[in-house]
């Protein structure tokens, strides 16, 4: 084989990455692009398919820069196909049944087991959703102290969101179908459409592995309904909400909630706890702008005496009843000081002091003859 001039070897790598970049900018400008990115059955949807299209847009972007950095260099890395398709197919969906700290935690185990993902690679996370409204600033947060976009009051339901790959959802459904007991949460306790089951899929029943989850959901003994918005609690029907996660997205719940230990099972370690901070640190994690223990939006308003209205519900009511113990042991000791100096005025009052050796009507008979006996030993 001839040999090539430095010029042709150049042109020869450069010819690949700008046909894929050229085919990048036609796809951008195509009429089905700026249909996703303008045109929606609704906002949400609207706005979805908008992030959706520059993401896939900004990763081909990727690509495409990292192909031509590694033609010029002269590199042999490789794209691989089929970790591509794997995360390309890879959508985020949400799971509801009962408290979310117990379903977290057994999600989280779930995508160790079936997906092969390392503790840091996991990605389920607490949160809400199924309601048709959200708070200030957008904002949906857990029962607090501030009255903030309290969740249960905006229709929306404790659930635990995580990506996973099409492929894989069978296998996750099955696993969140085995949280339930009989049909039933593990927890019917916690009563209220705050804990109703919910399975948010993109398209909701419109997904493309419906089929095969609702054929797990029915050997479980479940039916699938289509999700509305603000249903009310399941308890003792039998069924789970499928809701279409573009109408009715998934709101991250505060640092607090997240990788917290249940009130069912043994707790679940401190390394498990940790993973909150780490995640936080590492982004994963945001900051809602809800009343959190963490500073942020909405919570450095809280400050001085009354910070611990920051921290969770269970630890805030047990502060303030310290507070409120010390309080009234407070008010109690001012109510016995001032008591205690007037049942002494008063008892002194009645006490009645004569002022002549003839003043004895009021006395009784022995001060009397107490009071004769002076005045005869003084005379």
């Amino acid at each position: 084989m001839a040999s090539r001039s430095r010029r042709e070897i150049r042109n020869m790598r450069l010819a690949p990455a700008a046909a894929m970049l050229l085919s990048m900018v036609l796809n951008l400008l195509s009429s089905e692009t700026i249909h996703a990115w303008t045109v929606g059955e609704n906002h949400a949807t609207t706005e979805m398919a908008a992030v959706q299209s520059r993401r896939k847009w900004l990763k081909q972007v990727s690509v495409a820069v990292t192909t031509t950095t590694g033609m010029l260099a002269g590199s042999t890395a490789v794209v691989h196909p089929a970790r591509a398709v794997q995360e390309e197919s890879a959508a985020l969906c949400y799971f509801g049944v009962g408290c979310f700290w117990h379903v977290q935690h057994e999600l989280w185990k779930a995508e160790q087991q079936l997906l092969g993902r390392s503790v840091q690679e996991c990605t389920a996370l607490t949160g809400y959703a199924g309601g048709k409204q959200v708070g200030k600033d957008g904002t949906v947060c857990y029962h607090n102290f501030m009255g903030q976009s309290d969740y249960g009051k905006l229709g929306h339901s404790e659930v635990v969101a995580l990506t996973i790959p099409d492929q894989k959802l069978e296998s996750i459904a099955r696993a969140y179908f085995d949280l339930f007991v009989n049909g039933e949460r593990a927890d019917p306790q916690d009563a209220g459409s705050e804990y109703r089951s919910l399975l948010g899929l993109p398209g909701g029943t419109q997904h493309v592995q419906f089929d095969s989850v609702k054929a797990v959901a029915k050997e479980y003994g479940l039916d699938l309904v289509p999700g509305k918005g603000n249903e009310a609690d399941t308890l003792g029907k039998r069924i789970v909400y499928v809701m279409d996660s573009t109408r009715f997205p998934f709101y991250q719940a505060e640092v607090y909630h997240q990788y917290h230990n249940d009130f069912q099972n043994p707790p679940y370690g401190k390394a498990y706890n940790d993973l909150a901070d780490q995640a936080l640190d590492r982004n994963k994690l945001a900051i809602t702008g809800c009343p959190d223990r963490v500073q942020g939006k909405g919570v450095g308003a809280v400050t001085g005496a009354f910070s611990f209205l920051r921290e969770e519900p269970a630890k805030a009511a047990k502060t303030a009843t310290l507070y409120l113990t010390a309080f009234l042991l407070m008010l109690a000791g001012i109510v016995w000081v001032i008591k205690k100096e007037y049942w002494t005025n008063t008892q002194a009052s009645w006490i009645p002091i004569p002022t002549t050796s003839t003043d004895v009507t009021s006395l009784s008979e022995s001060a009397v003859r107490d009071l004769a006996q002076g005045e005869d030993n003084i005379g």
